[in-house]
């Protein structure tokens, strides 16, 4: 089990680069009634992939063969490709609208002035959408069920290597929540500079991570790949 934690562990911090998650979570804190909505906000983050990879764990034996050696599998090299790829296109992506943007108006985004308004109920569908829904949260998911599937694991490891994969992914959005409670009076001024710094850099970020992560995963996929016709 420890070589298939050692495998989930780039997922899920391809997972847990997201910034938005995180500057949603900062918006919510700084709300009325704040408190409650980030922790039904963490909840969703929390609770949404971990069903997701739940439903997925069922079709890991009749679609992921076992790979007794411990290599990667042609399908896991396939994902571990497609994976790396999208990184790469997603840093080249953010790096060209990075050079492109035009001057800030001081005015936040659309979907960041809706979160002052809406409930807990809001909240925790909101954790569940952001952490579940998009290219990367299913790549990540789809990339976890064939690490899953390279081992032969027993139902209890899977679902433990599972749940560290979402605590892991997680972090990022927990460590505001984190901070608000143990800040006190200062929480809001803290919490504010934070959200200034990742709206700011939240690109820069993400090329940063998504050029690491893309070169990475390439290389495996590629590797394994190359294995397989050898």
């Amino acid at each position: 089990m420890g070589a298939a934690i050692a495998q989930m562990i780039p997922f899920a911090l391809g997972k847990m680069i997201a910034v938005n998650p995180t500057i949603a979570v900062i918006l919510l804190l700084v709300s009325a009634h704040g408190h409650g909505k980030a922790i039904a906000y963490l909840t969703g983050a929390f609770v949404g992939p971990l069903v997701a990879g739940l439903l997925l764990i069922p079709l890991i034996g009749t679609v992921i063969p076992s790979a007794d050696d411990g290599d990667l599998t042609p399908l896991s090299s396939a994902v571990h490709l497609v994976i790396g790829l999208t990184f790469l296109f997603l840093a080249y992506r953010g790096w060209h609208r990075r050079t492109a943007k035009r001057p800030a108006d001081g005015k936040l985004p659309g979907w960041m002035r809706v979160l002052d308004g809406i409930g807990t109920g809001g909240a925790f569908g909101l954790g569940v959408a952001m952490t579940v829904f998009g290219v990367k949260n299913l790549l990540m998911l789809t990339g976890l069920v064939a690490v899953i599937g390279e081992f032969a694991l027993s139902p209890v490891q899977q679902i433990i290597v599972l749940i560290g994969f979402v605590l892991i992914s997680t972090l990022p959005v927990a460590t505001p929540l984190i901070a608000a409670t143990y800040l006190g009076p200062r929480a809001d001024a803290v919490l504010g500079a934070w959200k200034e710094w990742l709206v700011q850099n939240t690109d820069l970020i993400l090329v940063g991570f998504s050029l690491i992560l893309g070169v990475l995963f390439t290389l495996q996929g590629a590797i394994g790949l190359v294995k397989v016709v050898a």
